[in-house]
């Protein structure tokens, strides 16, 4: 069976996360009762403050409201590969329009032979969706293999982690933990948290950098799909 496998970085939408902090905190932050001293309420509330745009800052490449797609990186896979041999690649850079387009090519651009299967780890619950909003956003055509489907299908969109979790979206369980468990040759690259770590590379601008832990992380995920072929039969 044809397949691709797909993965996405993500980093911090500044504009998006501007207007948030701009906004401010849901509800107005308050000293607890028993504080009298207006300095010491007055650095409560600024302790809460800084800690709660600290925290919207940390978490926003986490969301498609306040993220945005950095990189895109691809592998094709036949059933009949050995684990290991499947080489991927990636693209990074600042304009978010033209890696989701990258994906639409990949899904979606040649109509004589389209891939028919769409493998991820966790893409049913972060990369397809970030995907459709953020191309929502930017009025791009959502590719086809990444939109919603069912529940406990496995079909056109295989989640590996749905896979081997039976569909428990709490299950404990990394992409690393899970290709140690099986045994895959290759492991995704933990040298750089993939929160803070990939911000301050995008601030740097090192995209090649990005780019490099993202082709880790996509050929881990297709010696994974390789290595659950007793699963799936393949």
């Amino acid at each position: 069976m044809s397949a691709i496998v797909l993965d996405i970085e993500t980093a911090a939408d500044e504009e998006l996360v501007g207007e948030l902090l701009a906004a401010g905190p849901p509800e107005p932050f308050e000293a607890p009762a028993n504080y009298k001293d207006p300095a010491k309420i007055a650095g409560y509330i600024a302790d809460a403050d800084a800690q709660w745009r600290a925290s919207v800052r940390n978490r926003a490449a986490l969301s498609p409201r306040t993220g945005r797609v950095i990189c895109v990186g691809w592998a094709w896979v036949d059933a009949s590969a050995q684990s290991g041999e499947v080489r991927a690649a990636a693209l990074a850079g600042p304009v978010e329009a033209e890696l989701i387009e990258q994906i639409s090519v990949l899904i979606d651009g040649d109509p004589d032979t389209p891939p028919r299967l769409l493998v991820t780890f966790n893409g049913l619950s972060f990369d397809a969706p970030y995907i459709r909003l953020r191309a929502a956003r930017l009025g791009l055509v959502v590719p086809g293999l990444l939109r919603p489907q069912p529940r406990y299908r496995l079909e056109p969109h295989l989640d590996l982690r749905m896979l081997l979790t039976d569909h428990d979206q709490r299950a404990l369980g990394r992409l690393t933990d899970w290709c140690a468990f099986l045994r895959t040759p290759r492991r995704p690259d933990l040298s750089v948290d993939h929160g803070a770590g990939i911000q301050a590379m995008v601030d740097g601008g090192d995209w090649a950098g990005i780019e490099r832990l993202c082709v880790a992380d996509v050929e881990a995920t297709a010696d994974l799909y390789l290595a659950c072929a007793p699963l799936l039969a393949l």
